[in-house]
């Protein structure tokens, strides 16, 4: 299943606090005033990385807190084999939040052989970046 950024953010902001409390009971303001807050921050994440790669998201294709993460049946690498455009975000246990964007067509899984030697016809993708979303205080702001 995909998620739009757009949607999930559209739908939740539409309603005003006020509407939000009547119908979950005004105990929970603080909380609601909270995840509120939080999507104002990831909803300015996304249109900064739609900045620096020039490129519109509109979509989740894989979250590992719904799809499979494991070592032997993950559907990771379905879920962006041949697509192109990708924004990868990482959230640690610190919350640190950082990732890659690739720009390049992602069609191959791997970029070394069976013997271990590196074969040549890696992707490669002149126009990918690492950036930086939240560190902690480390760095200020955004890179």
């Amino acid at each position: 299943m995909s998620h739009s950024f757009t949607t999930i953010n559209q739908a939740i902001k539409s309603k005003s606090l006020e509407e939000y409390c009547q119908v979950i009971g005004s105990e929970h303001t603080e909380t609601i005033h909270s995840n509120l807050s939080e999507l104002d921050k990831i909803d300015k994440q996304i249109k900064q990385l739609e900045e620096w790669s020039d490129t519109k998201f509109k979509e989740i294709i894989f979250d590992n807190d719904i799809h499979d993460w494991s070592e032997t049946t993950s559907v990771f690498d379905e879920k962006v084999q041949n697509k192109s455009n990708l924004a990868f975000i990482v959230e640690d246990t610190n919350g640190n939040k950082f990732g890659g964007y690739i720009n390049a067509k992602i069609d191959k899984y791997s970029c070394y052989r069976s013997n271990g030697k590196h074969e040549m016809n890696c992707i490669r993708d002149p126009n990918s970046f690492v950036f930086s979303l939240k560190s902690n205080n480390r760095i200020n702001g955004m890179m």
